[in-house]
Formats: C-alpha cells, sequence, structure tokens
C-alpha cells in the first residue's frame, strides 16, 4: 500500500499484513478508511467491526463498536435475484439494511466519526436509485480515541446534510447542509457548519 507522506512530500510505500479475520466477510470486503498518528483504521462496510493496524503492518486489533443506532446489518441484498428485479426493487432491498458511509478520525479532539444509515423501508413513491448519494439522512456515532468506546450517537435532520461530504480541522467536525431536498439550499452558496464535540468526552 502507498501513502503520501506530507512531510516528506513524496509516496512510500507500506508493506504490511491484512488480518485473516478480513476473510471472515463472505459478501463484500469493503472499509472505511482513516488514520490516526499511530495506525490506520478500517471499518467494515455492512458490520460494527472495527480493524486498527499499526504502520509496521504487523500488529493488529479488531474491536466491535457499540451502537444503539446501527443494528439493522443483513446481507439480504447480496442473496436475492438481482437480476431478475429492477433496479429500483434492488436499491430498495439494500436501504433496508445499515450501512457504514465512512468513518474519519479528529486529531484535535481525539476523536473518532462515524458515518452511517441505519436502514429504512423505501416506499415505491421515492426515487431509491436517487438515495445512493444524497440519502435523506445519517447517523453520527461518535468514539473516544483510546478505547474506541461510544460516546454519543446523533441522528441528523432529515434532508438536511450531505451524507458523503465532511472534514475536520482544528475547530471541530464540519458539515455542509447542503442537501438538495433542505429549503435553505442554495446552489450559489457553500455553507458549512462546525460541530464541536470536545465537551462530550468525561
Amino acid at each position: 500500500m502507498h501513502f503520501f507522506l506530507l512531510r516528506k512530500e513524496a509516496f512510500e510505500y507500506l508493506n504490511f499484513k491484512a488480518p485473516t479475520s478480513l476473510l471472515k466477510f463472505k459478501d463484500i470486503i469493503d472499509f472505511g478508511l482513516t488514520a490516526t498518528s499511530n495506525s490506520l483504521l478500517l471499518l467494515h462496510y455492512q458490520s460494527n467491526t472495527l480493524i486498527e493496524v499499526d504502520f509496521n503492518g504487523v500488529e493488529f486489533q479488531e474491536y466491535q463498536l457499540q451502537t444503539d443506532l446501527m443494528k439493522n446489518f443483513s446481507n439480504a441484498y447480496y442473496h436475492t435475484d438481482r437480476m431478475s428485479n429492477s433496479i429500483q426493487d434492488n436499491m430498495r432491498t439494500a436501504y433496508k439494511s445499515s450501512e457504514n458511509f465512512g468513518l474519519t478520525f479528529d486529531p484535535y479532539k481525539k476523536l473518532l466519526y462515524r458515518f452511517g444509515w441505519p436502514g429504512e423501508e423505501i416506499s415505491k413513491d421515492i426515487d431509491a436509485v436517487q438515495l445512493s448519494s444524497t440519502p435523506p439522512y445519517f447517523i453520527i456515532s461518535i468514539y473516544d480515541e483510546s478505547d474506541f468506546s461510544l460516546i454519543q450517537e446523533f441522528t441528523l435532520p432529515r434532508n438536511t446534510y450531505l451524507a458523503h461530504h465532511y472534514f475536520v480541522d482544528e475547530k471541530g467536525l464540519n458539515l455542509f447542509p447542503m442537501h438538495p431536498e433542505n429549503p435553505e439550499f442554495n446552489e450559489d452558496e457553500m455553507v458549512i457548519h462546525t460541530f464541536d464535540f470536545s465537551g462530550l468526552k468525561k
């Protein structure tokens, strides 16, 4: 695996081994990825499994992230006859299940942010395909960097924030209230809301 090192302004090859526990995910091996100062963090796409791999590529630990809102993981989509169904029907089957959108580490607050879809029945009058790029809402789960214990979870307001657009700076977690169904959305403006969750840590 190659990484771009800012301090050297160059790519370096990291020769590390992936844990064999990755092979237990039989239907899909897809992960969200972020990094702390010491390790890579991989969050499986359809489970609560977080794998921490140190940068020497030898040591790793596996965690089951706590959550009260991301509990509906299922492989039903992968076991349906998708060739016989419409794209809309296939997408509705997929959205019934929980799904991790991604995660990012906050080096300033020492927090890990997880973004996900809890799973929901999508009605026939909604374009299910459109939801893949702009889901109506999402979950933020906040974990302590020291042991990945759950600090708090939030369900974001419907049709407000973009689920796949976020960044961290010294002020906190930045989200974009620019969902296309947001009545306050103006395509001529870029709006950013900043959230400081450091007060949640005990």
